[in-house]
Order: structure tokens, then sequence, then C-alpha cells
């Protein structure tokens, strides 16, 4: 069967095959971007197909056919999906999929926590079922890859014994919005940005991750990591890398890839002395950060940072990177504002508006949108300023939908297009920015993070 696709989901149960990666692959299947393929599904909680596609029809929404047709597309991709059950080592996936037809193109999507890649990729491995397709077939692993430098190496010389690097995709769902994605097209297909892209123009990049939420159950995972291993590690640090890379000669995942890492290696490791970290406590609503179940009452787990970031490279030399993220604020907002140095003011009637520098302004949620900050005249006598913004609304300039981020990817995977992936040695250097401030602030001589209310604005807190 040389073009039909099978794309196995392992972790299928779970919160993240039945929230993000079925829902995203029906997207693709609604949009007619997914043709002559097989969905399978596999876990150890025991299901039959139909108790499977119960699940799975509870989070499938259309957003891409009219709404009389949307029984009739679930009907018919649902037809798609079966379920298979049994443990992650060889003989399992030997007894649950020998049944089936070889076929030429096959995808491994890993939903599943990190701890369980290594059996699972030992047990494809090992599996004769899968003999026939082990040099071509494609693993796709999610977020977090280890929780340090050293784990994130171990864990990819685990994985390297079984397949190839070109057969890895790890996901960073951030790098499929299409605000993300379309920050190279700002910087390199209009030709005013890239001379002012650098110290000579730019004052300061900020990027921003900020939730109003709390950990909705997620303590038991949080806890482990925190704010910087969640989100700035990888999210973050990626949108920081393509802001700031040197101008590609094209578009390839080698210039893509081979680009972020020189960046990455030229951003310098994070100190005690350029980082202030904070944990929530409660505001009489929602309960503190320790008071969360899961989370040990002397975690110095941290659910905001701010980290002040160098780059030591000609372009961005003295030119401040701060990334700020945090839980339990008051706002739910990511975007990047590049501000750029001011200009000497000329115009007698002064105002604010000189005074402050234009931004460039990448909001990427919840509204996606970009604004440039200008000083404009108002209409009338003399020369009265004041701030405008030019304005690109997405909803406004576009009428069909933006893309869900894990469908862009996944069909990412399909094509074999590898741009909006993380390659491992730009992971490798990710964590060698953050590593050191880690292990420092984990250890027991560690300070313990700055309080802030549940809901606080954090200007007014650190």
């Amino acid at each position: 069967m040389k073009d039909k696709l099978r794309i196995y989901v392992f972790g299928a149960s779970g919160d993240l095959a039945k929230r993000k990666t079925f829902p995203a692959l029906f997207e693709l299947f609604s949009r007619g971007l997914l043709n002559d393929v097989e969905l399978v599904g596999y876990a150890r909680t025991e299901m039959s197909d139909e108790e499977f596609r119960d699940v799975l029809s509870e989070f499938l929404t259309c957003r891409y056919v009219p709404g009389e047709s949307c029984q009739t597309y679930m009907d018919d991709f649902l037809a798609l999906c079966t379920y298979e059950h049994g443990m992650y080592d060889a003989d399992s996936l030997d007894k649950a999929f020998s049944k089936y037809e070889h076929v030429e193109n096959n995808i491994f999507y890993m939903a599943l926590p990190p701890v369980v890649y290594v059996s699972a990729v030992d047990a494809i491995h090992g599996a004769e079922c899968f003999e026939y397709c082990q040099s071509s077939l494609k693993l796709v692993l999610e977020k977090p890859f280890g929780h340090s430098l050293a784990s994130s190496e171990d864990l990819q010389d685990s994985l390297s014994s079984y397949f190839v690097e070109e057969q890895f995709y790890r996901i960073d769902h951030y790098l499929g919005k299409e605000l993300v994605q379309n920050i190279l097209v700002l910087r390199f297909a209009n030709i005013f940005f890239e001379p002012l892209w650098n110290s000579e123009y730019i004052e300061r990049v900020d990027i921003f991750w900020k939730e109003t939420l709390s950990l909705h159950g997620r303590a038991g995972y949080f806890d482990k990591y925190g704010i910087i291993k969640d989100v700035i590690q990888n999210h973050l640090i990626q949108i920081l890398a393509l802001i700031s890379i040197e101008r590609i000669a094209e578009l390839s995942t080698d210039n893509v890839s081979c680009a972020k890492l020189k960046l990455l290696d030229s951003v310098k490791k994070l100190t005690k002395n350029n980082a202030v970290v904070g944990q929530y406590i409660g505001n009489g609503q929602v309960p503190g950060y320790l008071e969360e179940p899961g989370v040990s009452e002397k975690s110095k787990t941290p659910t905001y940072a701010r980290v002040n970031l160098e780059i030591e490279n000609e372009r961005w030399k003295g030119v401040p990177f701060t990334i700020t993220a945090g839980k339990g604020l008051d706002e739910t907002v990511t975007k990047v504002v590049v501000s750029f140095k001011r200009v000497k003011p000329i115009f007698k009637d002064m105002c604010e508006c000189q005074s402050v520098p234009n931004k460039l302004v990448i909001q990427i949620q919840p509204e996606p949108h970009i604004y440039l900050g200008i000083c404009n005249k108002v209409p009338g006598e003399g020369f009265k300023l004041s701030k405008k913004r030019l304005n690109f609304l997405y909803s406004e300039g576009y009428n069909e939908q933006i893309p869900d981020a894990y469908a862009s990817l996944i069909l990412d995977v399909i094509k074999g297009d590898k741009n909006m992936f993380v390659g491992i040695e730009e992971l490798q250097a990710s964590w060698r920015i953050f590593d050191d401030f880690l292990a420092e602030s984990e250890s027991n001589d560690g300070d313990m993070p700055v309080a802030y209310t549940f809901g606080a604005n954090e200007k007014e807190v650190f």
C-alpha cells in the first residue's frame, strides 16, 4: 500500500491525545489535507474501537466545515480511527499490530510522558511487525525534552541508539503558531525591517507569556519543572531565536536550524543577578501554589520568572532581551515587543510620544495581531503630536480560520518539513543557557521565590 499513511498515536487515552493530537488530525481531515490515512490509537487502557471513538467525539470541533456537514465529517473521520491496548514493549506491539497490513508511510506520535519515550521507542525498534519500516518511519516527540542538560543528553543518547536524528520530530507547538512563523516573514520579506534590525536602532526586546490561570490539576507535572523549564527554555527561547537570528539565504531546515543554533550559542548563560523568580500565594478565592494538591509545602518551584539575556554578537551588542513568564497574573497574553531607540525631538510642542520609543508589537495570543506604535500629527494648527498605532488584526485581514498549531506541525511531519521543529544541537544549546542557574536555584542553598498574590499585576510586585 504505497501511498497510504498510518499514524500511530501512543498514549491515545491521555489528555494530550484527546485534546490536542486527534482534534488537530480532524482539522487536517476536514480541510482535505489528510487523505488515504489510517489513525491508530494505542495505550494501556483497555477500550473497544467504538468506546475510543465515543471518547474522541467529545473533543472534535468543526471549524472548517459548514454546520450541517459537521456530523458527517466527524463520522467519516472517526471511521478511520481504531484502537489497540497493551504495554510499551516489543511483544505487546507485535500482539497488537501484527495483524495490520504493511503501509509505506508510518508516523508514531508520542503523546506520552517523556519517561516512557525510551521504552516505547525501544519497543518500536524491537517489534517484528515494524521491521519493514525501521529506516523510513518518523517519530514525533513532545516536550519536555529532559529536565536539565545532562538528562536531555542522556535521553538523546538512548533514543539515537534506535533511530537517526532525521527521523525524530521534536514538536514545540509554539513553533506552529501563525504569528511565530510569521516572524521570519516579517523580518526577511519586508525590506524596511532588516536594515533596522540591530543594536544601532533597537533599544531592547521583550517577550511576554502571561496567564491568569492556576495549575488546573497539572501540579504533579508542573512542580517537577517550573515556569522556566515549562515555558521559557523551550517555547520562548525559540521565539527569541527567530527574532534575533542572522539573515538566512533561503528557507530550509538546515539554514533555519543552523541560524538558530549559532544564535543560541551566542547567548550568555543566565546568572542569579539577571533573573527574578516568584511563586503565587492565594488571594482568598484561589489557593496559593503551595496549597495545590501534589505540591510540597516547601517547594521552591517558580510560577513566575523574568530573565534578562545578553546576545554576544555584533548585531545585538548591548541590547537587552528580557523574557517574562508567569501564571496567576492579571492578564493572559503572549507577545513580543521590539522597542526602537528614541529620536531626537525637533518639535516645539512637546508631548509624551516624543519621549517614548517606537514599538513593534507581535501579539501571538489571545488576539493575533501586529502593530507599530508611531508618533502622529494631530489634525489642526501647529504640530501637536499623539501616539497612534498602525494596526494589522488577523481577524480583519483574513477571512479564513487561523490553523491550529498542532495541525500545522503534524502536516509538516507528513511532508517531512523540519523547519519548525527543534534540532538536537539547538535543544542542547538552549539547556546550556539555563542549566547552571536552574541547578543553583533548585539546590538546598537556593533562595525561595518572591511571593506574589494570585491575579497580581507583576509590575507592582517585581
